[in-house]
């Protein structure tokens, strides 16, 4: 079963500082992940939602990755990015 998700990237996460294309195409080759939009933090803390953005976009912690996977992705995706899946309020 295939579902949207969406995991809040951390400081401490693999894929801080590269480019949207570079985390989709590694989500999809190790975990057949499609990557579908990133949630930006603004300097305001408000969000501003890209859907499949260009790769110009770099990913940044506050950021959310939102994503279709299957139920048995769940586990080693939250133990990459060291944080359960949803919305973290204050995040």
């Amino acid at each position: 079963d295939y579902d949207i998700q969406q995991y809040l990237v951390t400081e401490s996460n693999p894929h801080v500082n590269l480019d949207y294309t570079e985390v989709f195409r590694t989500l999809k080759d190790e975990y057949n992940i499609i990557l579908i939009g990133i949630s930006k933090l603004e300097q305001d803390g408000s969000r501003r939602l890209l859907k499949n953005p260009a790769s110009a976009v770099t990913v940044a912690a506050g950021d959310y990755l939102i994503m279709i996977m299957s139920g048995e992705n769940e586990a080693p995706i939250t133990e990459l990015f060291g944080v359960e899946e949803g919305f973290i309020s204050g995040r």
